[in-house]
């Protein structure tokens, strides 16, 4: 019998493999053929990827207490969204190159963890009530 290996492993496990994100952090940056890149890149990878669980463990968002261990290989996945861990690496990737592109990447990327740590955090079109308080002379107002 024939094991057939899936060409999609998110659609069996939600989160997918750090070397798959990678691969489409590399296609997103231009890279033509980014199956063929060295393995100090994927090395690279790795560190931008736990660069990334930093970002997301610290984010106020995040659920308290939860920890997330680190990635240790490019087969591993994590409990992340892969949204935000591609996102995180190529702004990652594009600011380690020193690319015009990186400043965009970055803002793209905080967007993409803020909008789904909200909505995994309050849920789909949560509403806020924000007050502000004015302190004058040492009271509130």
């Amino acid at each position: 019998m024939v094991t057939k290996k899936s060409t999609s492993p998110q659609i069996a496990n939600p989160f997918a493999p750090l070397e798959q994100l990678a691969l489409q952090a590399l296609r997103r940056y231009g890279e033509m053929s980014p199956s063929t890149m060295d393995a100090d890149t994927m090395l690279d990878f790795i560190g931008y990827g736990n660069s990334v669980l930093d970002d997301v463990m610290a984010h106020p968002y995040w659920d308290k207490d939860v920890t997330i261990p680190y990635y240790t290989h490019q087969t591993d996945a994590r409990p992340v969204p892969d949204h935000i861990v591609l996102q995180g690496i190529l702004c990652r990737y594009a600011m380690d190159k020193e690319s015009s592109k990186g400043p965009t990447y970055v803002n793209e990327y905080f967007l993409k963890l803020n909008q789904l740590l909200s909505r995994q955090k309050f849920g789909v079109g949560a509403e806020f009530s924000i007050q502000a308080n004015d302190v004058v002379g040492g009271g509130v107002l």
